[in-house]
């Protein structure tokens, strides 16, 4: 069976998260393979020809009598800022189980909640694309992003938005949800300002920022501890992972900072399944953390399975 080949990058990003690239001399005789992680879900509209990431999903197939199992942290990032504001409240929300449905398929999620509030739409009227952009404002909003930014970051994931909106939409944000700046962002500073412009995540990561005091340097600093966090996780939990399930049955082919994607033998799916959550779901303490929370937060995970990278369906374990 061919295969696609990688490179990853350890150091790849300043938050501890990896970076792909495609294999080149003197690692190989010449350059081929591609860089995995920039596959995503979305059309990529950074290119001069639309190109629809489940397209190039649909070539990837597993070898006969393999699945693929892909694993996605749910809101992840997002949970880990939320402990860093010390709000516990939106934390139960994210934990809620009994989710209503629209008319349109959208639960009253988090993103969605999000967007009820952006789009000024009551909750049945939204669609996905509304969630879209209830979800990229509160990212945006998380890391204190400027409108300028906003709207490419918005762009990228196909929400065409003007820089006027963006900032509206941001002001909105900040008015319903002030214990980013109040708690999460003004603790950033005075973490930073405290210990010589060095911050610490909660699973060890130590990063010492060089950048001039000011706007850049916080905004590097509010993004840190909660991508390093997930990162770290996912990446701890895959070494504890590879070590209790064969090669001959079980391998690790994409970790993707919150996701990881392995080609499994089709008798052992749920098995490795329950192995993968009992490990990717270890709670994170962040007594250690630089912004110190006594709190153990367990991001739970979701599962896909399927033959074709493109059109994995929901696994229930």
């Amino acid at each position: 069976m061919p295969r696609a080949r990688t490179v990853y990058k350890i150091v790849g990003t300043e938050t501890g998260r990896t970076s792909t690239g495609v294999v080149k001399p003197p690692d190989s005789v010449k350059q081929h393979g591609v860089p995995f992680q920039i596959i995503h879900k979305h059309e990529d509209v950074t290119l001069d020809v639309s190109i629809d990431g489940i397209d190039v999903r649909s070539m990837y197939v597993a070898d006969k009598g393999y699945v693929f199992l892909e694993w996605d942290y749910s809101q992840a990032e997002d949970r880990v800022v939320q402990v860093l504001a010390k709000d516990f409240d939106a934390l139960d929300q994210m934990n809620r189980k009994d989710f209503r449905r629209n008319q349109h398929g959208m639960k009253d999620d988090r993103h969605t909640m999000t967007a009820v509030m952006c789009c000024d739409k009551p909750f049945e009227e939204i669609t996905d694309y509304d969630r879209q952009i209830g979800k990229k404002t509160r990212h945006a909003g998380n890391y204190d992003m400027g409108k300028h930014q906003g709207m490419l970051n918005f762009a990228k994931y196909g929400v065409f938005l003007s820089e006027w909106k963006v900032g509206k939409l941001l002001e909105k944000f900040h008015a319903t949800n002030p214990a980013i700046r109040g708690v999460f962002h003004k603790g950033i500073q005075e973490a930073l300002a405290a210990n010589d412009c060095i911050l610490m995540s909660p699973l060890g990561r130590r990063h010492i920022f060089f950048n001039r005091w000011g706007d850049d340097m916080f905004k590097e600093g509010y993004a840190f501890i909660p991508q390093s966090t997930v990162s770290d996780a996912n990446k701890f939990s895959m070494l504890r992972i590879r070590r209790q399930l064969p090669y001959i049955e079980f391998e690790i082919v994409q970790e993707c900072h919150d996701s990881g994607l392995a080609l499994v033998r089709e008798g052992i799916v749920k098995d490795a399944a329950k192995i993968i959550k009992k490990e990717a779901e270890k709670p994170i303490n962040f007594k250690q953390c630089s912004l110190s929370r006594d709190y153990n937060l367990v991001i739970p995970v979701d599962f896909k399975v399927g033959t074709v990278w493109s059109e994995l369906e929901t696994l229930k374990i």
